[in-house]
């Protein structure tokens, strides 16, 4: 299977959702199906990626297969730290380095950046292991409310080497 790397525009964004929404219900076992389409609905409406993607400072790239949107990544800078945003690979396509060739072409527009962070649920065991295999450590855990939505998240970081 032949898979395109191309940026993200704004005629994606209902695909976007569509694999986010397709990635958390197979990732978060732990919520609801009603939980899970609040949860995609409230931190990725469509008018937060147009605004995500009308940023300079934000990359977005998209993995495309048969014409289907199969993995997103988007990032941002701050301060000479990269910090993933989102990293989702349609549960069909995962364990094919997917997530590696969007990491790598996320890193590689900004090269002077110095570290990437990035914040995983820890009920995403399958991400969190993804993290560590690319060479993530572990920083802290923390507990957010987004929302009403609680979040036990694991911080990971790697330090970018030149």
């Amino acid at each position: 299977m032949e898979y395109y790397l191309s940026n993200v525009n704004t005629t994606d964004i209902e695909s976007i959702q569509s694999l986010l929404l397709t990635t958390w219900k197979d990732t978060y076992i732990t919520r609801t199906e009603e939980q899970i389409e609040e949860i995609v609905a409230l931190f990725n409406s469509s008018s937060s990626l147009q605004t995500e993607l009308a940023k300079h400072y934000w990359k977005a790239y998209r993995l495309k297969s048969n014409k289907n949107i199969v993995g997103i990544i988007t990032v941002v800078l701050h301060h000479n730290v990269i910090e993933i945003a989102r990293l989702y690979i349609h549960p069909d396509h995962q364990r094919k380095h997917l997530g590696s060739k969007l990491i790598k072409k996320a890193l590689a527009a900004y090269p002077l950046a110095e570290k990437v962070i990035v914040n995983v649920d820890v009920n995403n065991t399958s991400g969190r292991d993804f993290y560590f295999r690319q060479q993530f450590t572990e920083i802290k855990t923390e507990k957010v409310i987004k929302s009403g939505f609680a979040f036990e998240l694991i911080v990971l970081e790697k330090v970018l080497k030149h």
